[in-house]
């Protein structure tokens, strides 16, 4: 059964807001069952289906992918460009609500001129992002 545009963009939120939050259990859930998911890193290469996924997506694995290697990385080498990248969020969440509009995530990244998945990076959900928006433009 094929999923709608609108259904795969909510997986994929749902995704990344699971990532962002270290929920192994949730990352599994949103992946598809019978679908190849290539997992960086994984010494076997892509995989196919949720069991023979679960084995690479523990807790140690989500950790020394993202949060070790790569946000040691990121705060050495580019600390200007992830502000920017925040302030750049933040200012385009500003302008969608000061327009009246409640965006999605993807919005917001959008008129930033940045990924979804960036966006996920320094916000967990659109809630966040609007609230500290919504604070900042008083």
């Amino acid at each position: 059964m094929a999923m709608t545009r609108s259904e795969m963009d909510r997986r994929i939120d749902e995704h990344f807001g699971y990532e962002a939050n270290d929920d192994v259990e949730g990352v599994l859930a949103t992946l598809a069952p019978d679908a190849e998911h290539d997992i960086v890193g994984w010494p076997s290469g892509p995989t196919r289906g949720r069991s023979r996924t679960s084995g690479s997506t523990s807790a140690r694995s989500l950790a020394s992918c993202r949060k070790a290697e790569m946000a040691t990385a990121a705060r050495a080498e580019r600390p200007n460009q992830k502000r920017r990248t925040r302030k750049d969020l933040l200012l385009a969440a500003a302008r969608l609500l000061q327009q009246g509009k409640r965006p999605s995530l993807e919005e917001v990244a959008e008129a930033a001129l940045v990924s979804r998945a960036t966006a996920y990076r320094y916000f967990p959900g659109v809630e966040p992002l609007l609230v500290e928006a919504a604070e900042k433009s008083r």
